[in-house]
């Protein structure tokens, strides 16, 4: 045996023992005539039993019958995944298997043979030519390189600050509207997207180093109204029908968990004579709500706060101001 491996030898069809590499096996006696000899490459643990040789001999009773098996141009190439996704091997243009992440393959392949290993999306990870001869083994790892890219949309209009929180690495801001190629550690990732220190979402994802992952970062469906009282008097507030309650001058209340869009603020204050109200429109957009200060008007139109004098109060008019105001 002039090769590297040990082979198994049978004598028809029967295991007669092994030979070593460089060794030789000495069967016999045998009886005179013809007989047939197979030599094979046994890998148990990698599911391998490959025949290397079949020869027939004729045994005449006089002296030893030599059997050269030969050199083998072919030797065992063993592909290990390290990668966290399945890989495809393909030999010389044919698709052999799929490795399991975390898995390793073998396979006895002639000298030469063109080898490729395939990512999911068909880029290949890594090709060479097989220089295993003699039943030698070549031993080849999958080993991802170390950063990957992910594409990250930021539909909103103000910017978004990125972490990885795998890490606890702060990445960088998307501008609003724009998609931008983040630089991350490559493997299973965890990303967050913030405004102002405000969580707005967070995606699990594989960054992969042979195609780019996308995110498209899903910002809240609902926003925070603030409703300001510039007034000089008490108000109560109204969000698209919805109590807000009383507000008191110069004061503000938030109102959480509203629908986007258009919402209708209306604000009113009792005076002695008639009632004061506001109606303004606000539109709520994502993250960033709205915030609204409308000042309240009396019903004849006019702008101010109540402001009752005395003298006004004893003859029915108004003072020279013109001003009113809620006492």
């Amino acid at each position: 045996n002039p090769n590297q491996r040990p082979l198994q030898v049978l004598l028809d069809g029967a295991d007669v023992g092994s030979v070593a590499p460089g060794e030789q096996l000495r069967v016999g006696p045998l009886s005179r005539g013809r007989h047939e000899v197979e030599t094979r490459f046994v890998r148990r643990r990698a599911g391998l039993s490959v025949t290397t040789s079949l020869q027939t001999v004729y045994v005449r009773g006089r002296g030893d019958t030599v059997v050269d098996v030969g050199y083998q141009n072919q030797g065992i190439v063993a592909v290990d995944n390290t990668w966290v996704e399945p890989m495809t091997l393909r030999i010389d243009g044919r698709q052999v298997t799929v490795i399991a992440p975390h898995q390793a393959f073998a396979s006895l392949v002639p000298t030469g043979a063109y080898l490729q290993v395939l990512a999911p999306n068909g880029t290949t990870v890594l090709s060479l030519r097989s220089d295993a001869r003699g039943l030698s083994r070549q031993k080849v790892q999958v080993v991802a390189p170390p950063v990957a890219w992910v594409d990250v949309h930021n539909p909103g209009r103000v910017p978004l600050r990125l972490l990885d929180s795998t890490t606890g690495q702060d990445l960088r801001s998307v501008a609003p509207g724009r998609t931008e190629r983040i630089q991350v550690a490559s493997g299973k990732r965890s990303l967050q997207a913030s405004f102002a220190g405000q969580h707005v979402d967070s995606v699990a994802l594989l960054a992969s180093p042979w195609s780019p992952s996308r995110w498209t970062i899903e910002l809240p469906r609902t926003a925070s109204l603030t409703v300001h009282n510039p007034n000089r008097v008490a108000v109560r507030a109204w969000a698209d029908g919805q109590d807000l309650g009383w507000i008191a001058a110069g004061d503000r209340v938030i109102a959480p968990g509203l629908a986007l869009g258009r919402v209708e603020v209306t604000l009113r204050a009792d005076g002695r004579r008639s009632n004061l109200v506001s109606t303004s429109v606000a539109w709520l957009e994502p993250i960033v709500g709205a915030s609204v200060s409308p000042q309240i008007a009396m019903r004849d139109g006019r702008w101010g706060s109540y402001r009752h004098h005395r003298s006004d109060r004893r003859s029915g008019r108004h003072g020279r101001s013109g001003r009113i105001a809620h006492r």
